[in-house]
């Protein structure tokens, strides 16, 4: 005996373009007013969306075969900082893109990859700027990721950073005003990265116009010298930085008092002795260093 209902459910196009753009400025109106709760009001917002989606249809048997609709298994997560993805050997990228965002396909064995590659993203706040490291994507052509990113109203630079040699690293700096949230999806697995325009801020996040302060090493070339200075420092967790003049400085911490920065900068130089020649530095929100 056949089941009517499965048969009909089967036969419905699902609107995946319409699903992800609602899903997507879900993800902006959510960013302006609570940020703090973005992660679990997107998960809702992606169900709601769904399940408008196919009551409309009045499909009564929607909840039985929920697990079958290709979309719902495609959505992993959403978030500005975090972690994802999973550890895979061998994997090629493909990179799509518009005016507003940039999509990263991940390949494995010459077949597109059922889940995206081990990756995280951090945040900086000056200048404003993405931290993107895939764990285990050292063949693959930063270029094509770099090409697609410049595209962006959004994006003022896009450049490499040292890390491990098997890891892509590199930074993405948002022009001020702009913001961006990451989707990712699996069957295939993907990244998705939108940049958006956000001029809102809460209480407890730095406005656009605010001094943050932070410590800082001296310029250096990109390679050996910038490897050395990460290596030296590795466990304060440093950030690279690209001067306005093409060099590379290492950065630790952000703090929004010039007082806690030298507190924290006095710590590590009583840690490092006289190996430590690092410094207090400062810069506004969406402002990079000079040199």
């Amino acid at each position: 005996m056949t089941n009517s209902g499965k048969e009909k459910y089967d036969q419905i196009p699902i609107p995946e373009d319409e699903l992800l753009d609602a899903i997507k400025k879900g993800i902006h109106k959510k960013h302006r007013l609570q940020k703090k709760k973005r992660l679990k009001s997107l998960t809702a917002t992606a169900a709601s969306v769904i399940i408008i989606l196919f009551t409309c249809a009045n499909i009564p048997v929607f909840y039985t075969y929920a697990q079958e609709i290709p979309i719902v298994s495609m959505f992993v997560t959403a978030f500005h900082v975090g972690s994802g993805g999973k550890e895979m050997p061998d994997v090629d990228i493909e990179v799509t893109g518009d005016s507003g965002n940039v999509n990263i396909f991940f390949k494995h064995e010459h077949a597109a990859a059922e889940n995206a590659l081990s990756y995280s993203v951090t945040y900086f706040s000056s200048p404003v700027r993405m931290e993107i490291v895939f764990y285990g994507l050292k063949n693959a052509d930063f270029h094509r990721i770099e090409e697609e990113l410049m595209k962006i109203d959004a994006v003022a630079d896009v450049y490499r950073i040292t890390g491990k040699e098997n890891d892509l690293a590199f930074s993405v700096v948002l022009e001020k005003g702009y913001n961006y949230e990451v989707m990712e999806f699996s069957n295939p697995g993907s990244l998705s990265i939108n940049f958006f325009p956000d001029a809102y801020y809460t209480e407890d996040e730095r406005h656009p116009d605010q001094t943050v302060y932070y410590i800082r090493s001296n310029p250096v070339p990109y390679g050996k010298k910038l490897e050395s200075l990460v290596s030296q420092y590795r466990d304060e967790h440093p950030s690279q930085v690209k001067t306005r003049e093409g060099k590379y400085i290492i950065v630790i911490g952000e703090f929004d008092t010039e007082k806690e920065a030298k507190e924290a900068s006095d710590t590590l130089r009583d840690k490092y002795n006289t190996e430590y020649e690092l410094y207090v530095g400062s810069g506004k929100v969406g402002e990079g260093p000079v040199n």
